[in-house]
This record gives C-alpha cells, structure tokens and sequence, in this order.
C-alpha cells in the first residue's frame, strides 16, 4: 500500500513540474510572438505553407 502512495505522489509532482514548465515555455512564446511585427508573421505562415511536408499532405488529399 505504501508503495502505491509513494508511486502516487512522485507521479503527481511529476505532473505539475511538467505542467509549470509548459505553462512557462506557453508564456515565453506568446511574449516572442507579442514582438513580432506582420511581415515576420507573414513570413513563417509562407515558409509553413512552402514546407515540403505540407506539399505532401495537399497532394495525397488529391
């Protein structure tokens, strides 16, 4: 039984560690993203639509 509660209480930690570190990384992009004018904005939507990935996904929809 003890174990269970052991396994139990690392996990939750774990899960909150993992969570605040998402949360942090979240508020850091939306900071960088804040400081991004249109043009670079325009720029990455481009660059992600060109990607050679993408061309193959709108190819096997066809």
């Amino acid at each position: 039984m003890k174990t269970y509660l052991i396994i139990g209480v690392i996990s939750s930690i774990a899960l909150v560690i993992r969570t605040h570190i998402k949360e942090k990384e979240k508020r850091k992009r939306i900071l960088e993203f804040k400081e991004m004018d249109n043009s670079k904005i325009n720029a990455i939507g481009n660059y992600e639509k060109k990607s050679s990935f993408w061309q193959r996904v709108k190819n096997k929809k066809r």
